[in-house]
């Protein structure tokens, strides 16, 4: 058995991360467990190559002061989710003729998931002790990105009243605590291009429906829409899907076009003079116009 200590790193835990009190108690609990009872820590930092900010040399690379290695532990480095891609880790726990995997650290929905899942398919017992992982909080993250990707057009539109740009993060929190929202990251390598929100109620004769979508200005124009509602359809299931855009912005109207979503009716407009109709798209409908 070994505990390996995935991502610990400054700059990753300057982050508004969640429970962050109890995830610092509880792994460093597990290091020195692991350190009083000879079970050998291993250690896994992600470099996000020269120029990034998450890269060797920088303090936001050395791991968190509360967590340092001890000298005679190993240190792997990374520069993929997975802490087993082209690390040498793998090598050296079969080697070491290890078996069990112990790991905590970050975050959860990124290197911890990869890193199990690669370890399950390497063959090892991978064990993931409660409280022991963590990510961002996702309600401020998601209401960070949320105000960032809808900021144009709400500053172009100013309808306050409308634009998921102006929503509260108290909104989103409720939305997180809704048993029929899925919310996804939509990620390009290492980074999130932002997110959709999928309303699935799984009821016979209910639409399910994409309700916001955000992707971040400099992933705009590269397919990376029309491609993360794609995947939300196949996983979500056939059926009736539906959501709201804007008539004012052409770009937008022309993508679903292509997806085959039909206008329905003016749903609402603003004092602005701007337009939001609402579209669907019934199985292989054809293209609204």
């Amino acid at each position: 058995m070994i505990l390996l200590v995935v991502d610990t790193q400054n700059l990753i835990m300057s982050n508004e991360l969640y429970e962050f009190q109890t995830f610092v108690y509880r792994v460093k609990t597990l290091i020195d467990a692991a350190r009083n009872h000879d079970i050998e820590v291993i250690y896994v930092r992600h470099d996000d190559g020269v120029g990034q900010e998450l890269t060797k040399g920088t303090f936001g690379y050395e791991i968190y002061e509360e967590f340092q290695s001890m000298p005679n532990e190993r240190i792997f480095d990374k520069n993929a989710n997975s802490a087993f891609k082209n690390t040498g880790l793998l090598d050296y726990l079969r080697e070491k003729g290890k078996d069990t995997i112990v790991i905590v650290g970050l975050q959860t929905d990124y290197c911890i998931d990869a890193t199990v899942k690669c370890g399950f398919e390497h063959g090892f017992k991978m064990i993931v002790p409660e409280n022991t992982n963590s990510t961002m909080d996702n309600a401020k993250e998601i209401h960070a990105m949320q105000v960032e990707a809808f900021k144009g057009l709400l500053e172009k539109y100013q309808d306050y009243d409308t634009n998921p740009g102006n929503e509260s993060v108290e909104k989103v929190e409720a939305r997180l605590q809704q048993d029929f929202t899925y919310y996804y990251f939509i990620c390009i390598g290492q980074q999130k291009a932002r997110a959709v929100r999928v309303v699935d109620k799984k009821e016979a004769g209910t639409n399910k429906r994409i309700s916001p979508i955000f992707i971040l200005p400099e992933f705009q124009g590269k397919g990376i829409a029309q491609k993360a509602i794609r995947l939300c359809e196949q996983m979500h299931g056939g059926g009736n899907w539906e959501l709201d855009t804007i008539l004012q912005e052409p770009g937008n109207c022309h993508l679903y076009e292509k997806m085959g979503y039909r206008r329905q009716a003016k749903q609402r407009s603003s004092t602005k003079g701007l337009h939001w109709y609402f579209i669907r798209r019934t199985n292989h409908e054809a293209l609204w116009h």
